[in-house]
C-alpha cells in the first residue's frame, strides 16, 4: 500500500457478506411480492367468478329446474374461470421468464453473478399456487350455486 502500486484491498469474506445480505433482502422482497400476487389472484378470480355467476343466474336456475346437479351447474359457470386461469398461468410463465432475466441482469452487483436459470420446480410451484386458489374459489362458488332460489331467479327481469 505504501508503494502506490496497490490502491485497495478487498477480502473475499467482505464480498461474501455483502452478497449474503443482498440475497437475504431479496428473499424478503420476493416473499412479499409472492404474497401480494396471491392476494391479487384471489381478488381477480373471485371477482370474475361472482360477476359471471350474477350474470348467469337465470341460466343456472333453468339448469337446476331441468334436473342438473349442483356440481354440473357449478362447472357450467366455472369452466370459463378454469380456462382463463390456465391461460394466465401460461402467459405468466412467459412474462415471468422475461422479468427474471431483466432482474438478474440489472440487479446483480458488479462483483457477483446470480444463477441465471429458473428451476422447473419454480414453474410448478407457481402454477400449483394459481390452481389451488382457483380450486378454493370454486368451492365458494359451488356454495353460492346451491343457495340459488330458482323461482326468484326465473321471475327476475334482465
Amino acid at each position: 500500500m505504501k508503494t502506490g502500486a496497490v490502491s485497495a484491498i478487498n477480502l473475499n469474506t467482505n464480498n461474501q457478506q455483502i452478497i449474503d445480505s443482498l440475497i437475504q433482502s431479496m428473499d424478503k422482497v420476493m416473499f412479499l411480492l409472492i404474497g401480494l400476487a396471491d392476494l391479487l389472484a384471489v381478488v381477480v378470480i373471485f371477482t370474475l367468478t361472482t360477476t359471471n355467476l350474477e350474470e348467469r343466474m337465470r341460466e343456472i336456475a333453468i339448469l337446476k329446474v331441468l334436473g342438473f346437479y349442483n356440481n354440473e351447474a357449478s362447472l357450467y359457470i366455472y369452466r370459463e374461470t378454469i380456462i382463463l386461469s390456465i391461460f394466465g398461468i401460461l402467459i405468466g410463465f412467459l412474462i415471468g421468464n422475461w422479468l427474471h432475466g431483466f432482474i438478474i441482469d440489472n440487479l446483480a452487483p458488479l462483483n457477483a453473478m446470480f444463477k441465471p436459470g429458473i428451476l422447473f420446480s419454480n414453474y410448478l410451484l407457481s402454477a400449483l399456487i394459481s390452481l389451488v386458489i382457483t380450486g378454493i374459489m370454486a368451492v365458494f362458488v359451488n356454495r353460492k350455486i346451491k343457495e340459488v332460489n330458482m323461482l326468484e331467479a326465473l321471475k327476475s327481469v334482465d
